[in-house]
């Protein structure tokens, strides 16, 4: 058995958002399987900063054309959402704050800088830690390249994503530099590894790392049943009213309840006559899925928890192209594509719901992918 090694992984591990928890908590547990000592580097963003109030709050209104006309705006924005924004985070924070080791919080790059954990491997990864959008004109948000981690230090990718399928040509020479510095780059979709080819950087593509779980510890981590009746959850990240009106029409037709999952506030008013919950703890929005008859869905990792728990699911209304291409890969790898509503009629899904997913396949395309991924991460750590 190879000696214990201490690894640092930096990526967006204070999101309010459930898939960004769960991939972030993925590859801690995997990496604490394996016999590693790791942590969290907690850095926190200026535009994700919610515990410097008056920084969020600035951060927030400025892209907004009704909260950043003025001081007033900005400060009533602060009095009235501020503190439900606060609260809808708690859950998340909880989560990972109760399951995993952080280093102390960092805010910049310099700070990293400054003060820089010491590690014996550091890890980028999962998700959109190098999509530019994400930044004000473009920019480059260093840390997630490790640009303040030294030369001698081993630097490892693990399915990183530039969300998109470019990157602006400003940014070409300067991320083909850092990424260069690394000792091994694996990527969440091909279009990641298309960017890189053209760079000549080497790199594979790995299965998101809540799949490196394996379905027991996920069963384990999951609320008791919520609801005693039989329901269809609709979890969409964009409000698609088409989608809703459908799955309105399936749970009256199957005479089954509609709960819907959002973390938008402004939902519980586009649907007002069904049970909207709003921002549900993680234990909870995975339990919502593992006991759902139906789920109908725009989210990638809600469409990886409906296969691990064996759920019926449509995947519906992907409007975001980086949403879409890792969907797309995801039922492509595991030749799911039937799930995918083609042109937003009830006739479609109930399509879809009347054909049945060979699981015993999917999970055979799943497992070999799952195997080569977690092959590929133990090797890179161990060269």
């Amino acid at each position: 058995m190879s000696k214990e090694l201490k690894i640092l992984i930096i990526t967006y591990s204070r999101t309010k958002n459930y898939g960004g928890i769960l991939q972030a908590y993925g590859l801690y547990r995997h990496l604490e399987k394996m016999g590693q000592d790791v942590k969290f580097i907690d850095y926190i963003p200026v535009r994700c900063n919610f515990y410097n109030k008056k920084q969020f709050v600035n951060c927030i209104t400025s892209k907004s054309k009704i909260w950043g006309i003025n001081r007033i705006s900005k400060w009533l924005w602060g009095l009235l959402i501020y503190p439900r924004v606060v609260k809808e985070y708690a859950p998340f924070l909880d989560f990972m704050d109760s399951r995993v080791k952080f280093t102390r919080k960092y805010y910049s790059y310099e700070e990293l800088l400054e003060d820089t954990p010491q590690a014996d491997i550091y890890i980028t990864g999962s998700d959109q830690v190098w999509n530019s959008d994400f930044i004000e004109n473009n920019n480059l948000d260093l840390p997630f390249y490790l640009e303040f981690v030294d030369d001698t230090k081993k630097k490892i990718s693990y399915a990183s994503s530039f969300g998109k399928d470019t990157i602006p040509p400003q940014n070409v020479k300067l991320v083909e530099k850092m990424l260069k510095r690394y000792n091994d780059i694996s990527v969440r979709e091909q279009s990641g590894m298309d960017i890189l080819s053209k760079m000549q950087i080497k790199s594979t593509v790995v299965v998101d790392p809540t799949i490196l779980c394996d379905v027991s510890e996920w069963d384990a981590i999951a609320s008791e049943r919520k609801m005693n009746q039989d329901y269809i959850l609709l979890y969409q990240v964009r409000f698609n009213k088409n989608v809703y009106r459908i799955a309105k029409k399936i749970a009256k037709k199957r005479n089954q309840k509609l709960i819907i999952i959002t973390l938008d506030y402004k939902d519980k008013f586009r649907a007002l006559c069904d049970c909207v919950l709003v921002a549900p703890s993680i234990p909870d929005w995975l339990s919502y899925i593992k006991y759902a008859n139906v789920v109908i869905t725009d989210s990638f990792h809600a469409s990886v928890f409906s296969i691990l728990f064996k759920r019926k699911f449509i995947v519906s209304g992907v409007a975001r192209k980086g949403m879409s291409t890792r969907i797309h890969n995801l039922l492509n790898m595991l030749e799911l594509q039937n799930q995918e509503l083609k042109d937003f009629s009830v006739d479609d899904a109930e399509r879809i719901l009347q054909s049945d997913v060979e699981w015993e396949k999917c999970y055979s395309l799943l497992n070999k992918q799952k195997h080569y991924s977690a092959k590929w991460l133990e090797q890179a750590i161990n060269k």
